[in-house]
């Protein structure tokens, strides 16, 4: 019996233990649960403000973009000396731009994981390089064949210079100087036009995927600077043109031909103020 008793209180003694550990592992381990949600929810918020972040700051990275697309698209619309065709296909260009841009930034918009959204923000500057590359190509683009309107325009207006001097050559006028800066004038615009052929060609062919791009861009800034120098010496050979004529229909008086040459050099007051030539 008192065998019994013995192991009976042991056994109340060792379940009372027992049980006083259990309660404080239980207690430990609440804690340890508690500690990690509470850190989970502080890691799903960062990854959502972090995800907010990307999300907002790829929206401002395609909105700024999608402006620019716009601004160049008005100035294609309105510049009338690109010829339809030109302005078709510089417009649609830039239009499937923005249409990729918008499906974008939907995307971006949709994504929940942040490592997605971050791959997707990439592709901004990775896949599209609006100024990098495509602004850029665009507007060389445009100067370029604006500069071969012009150059075809004063090729078309040569002939009429020639009948004036083929006329006059024909009165027995001494026209050596002027036919010297035609022929000057003729040959600098075929040059003219080679130069902007090939700078047109060039830029049609680069994409985006061409490593090369920037030097040829690079390149063909090079052939515009050179353009634009010679349609200044364009301008010389027209001046002394100009001012032949004036001499041989005053009949020889110099000082009328120099009164006339200065006077066509001065600036027009009637655009002088307030405008600027676009560049």
């Amino acid at each position: 019996m008192k065998k019994i008793l013995t192991i009976f209180i042991s056994g109340i003694l060792f379940l009372g233990t027992n049980t006083a550990v259990f309660a404080q592992n239980y207690r430990g381990l609440m804690r340890e649960v508690n500690s990690t949600v509470s850190e989970a929810s502080r890691t799903a918020q960062h990854q959502q403000n972090s995800l907010d972040a990307v999300i907002k700051r790829s929206d401002r990275m395609i909105t700024n973009r999608i402006n620019w697309l716009n601004r160049l698209s008005t100035r294609v619309a309105g510049d009338k000396r690109l010829s339809s065709g030109e302005q078709s296909q510089m417009s649609a260009d830039i239009q499937t731009e923005i249409t990729n841009l918008n499906a974008l930034k939907a995307k971006i918009d949709a994504d929940t994981v942040l490592s997605t959204a971050q791959a997707d923000s990439k592709q901004i500057v990775e896949s599209y390089r609006v100024f990098a590359y495509f602004i850029p190509k665009e507007q060389l683009l445009i100067t370029v064949n604006n500069l071969q309107s012009l150059t075809s325009s004063l090729q078309n207006l040569m002939p009429n210079v020639q009948n004036l001097i083929n006329t006059l050559q024909s009165q027995g006028k001494n026209v050596s100087t002027a036919q010297a800066a035609l022929s000057d004038i003729n040959s600098t615009l075929a040059g003219i036009n080679s130069k902007l052929v090939a700078d047109n060609n060039e830029l049609d062919s680069v994409s985006l995927s061409t490593t090369s791009y920037q030097t040829t861009f690079k390149a063909v800034r090079t052939d515009l600077e050179s353009v634009r120098s010679s349609f200044g010496h364009i301008k010389a050979d027209l001046v002394s043109i100009r001012q032949d004529f004036h001499f041989i229909i005053t009949g020889g008086n110099s000082s009328d031909a120099s009164s006339s040459a200065e006077n066509h050099l001065q600036p027009d007051s009637s655009s002088s103020s307030g405008h600027q030539v676009d560049q």
